[in-house]
């Protein structure tokens, strides 16, 4: 009888002061668009992660458009800053962790930046891969960011310059080329006098 009367207890305990029951955490990688030649900056972020304490993740890229240069802390500290491979396109084992991390409390931050430069025209995906948290949720949803990178266009002021300079150089050299005709064309004076030789 005690055993069912605790089992009753136990329920409307629960009933009453329900456990905190949270969302999957979201990774997300950030968006950009740039012009070729840029340097700029992505952050991967994390919201509604409960108890944050670790987390690792490789990040994918397309290494014919981006160049990967570095990768620094966000709002948390860096255990690991990765590995860069410009070649393959892919930045290994980005880790962190945060000692302190309140296990009933909700986090949102960024956990890494990673600065690119832009090499090509063209669009890169930005593929979270590989990644792991350290806490009880084990999944996460993954939000994965891309970079456009369009072709530098001259400002207009620029492009007005460079047309007046071309127009300005093809017209000294049609000027300069008439000149050397002048030059060396026979005048009609010199053509007469030719003309008369004496005769016997």
């Amino acid at each position: 009888m005690s055993k069912a009367i605790a089992a009753v207890l136990s329920w409307l305990v629960l009933a009453i002061c329900p456990l905190p029951v949270w969302a999957e955490p979201t990774i997300s990688a950030g968006s950009a668009t740039v012009g070729v030649g840029d340097t700029f900056t992505i952050q991967v972020s994390i919201s509604g992660a409960e108890g944050l304490s670790t987390w690792q993740f490789d990040l994918a890229f397309d290494p014919m458009i981006l160049k990967a240069n570095s990768v620094s802390e966000g709002d948390l500290p860096l255990l690991s800053a990765g590995a860069i491979n410009n070649d393959s396109g892919l930045i290994n084992v980005i880790s962190g962790s945060f000692m302190d991390a309140d296990l009933n409390k909700l986090f949102e931050g960024v956990l890494a930046v990673i600065e690119f430069k832009a090499l090509a025209a063209g669009t890169s995906p930005l593929e979270l891969l590989d990644v792991q948290l350290g806490f009880d949720q084990t999944t996460a949803d993954l939000e994965d960011g891309s970079v456009t990178v369009n072709a530098q266009i001259p400002e207009p002021g620029t492009l007005a310059l460079v047309v007046l300079a071309t127009g300005g150089l093809a017209l000294r050299r049609r000027q300069s080329g008439a000149g050397r005709w002048a030059n060396h064309a026979p005048s009609a004076g010199r053509g007469k006098e030719a003309t008369r030789r004496p005769i016997g």
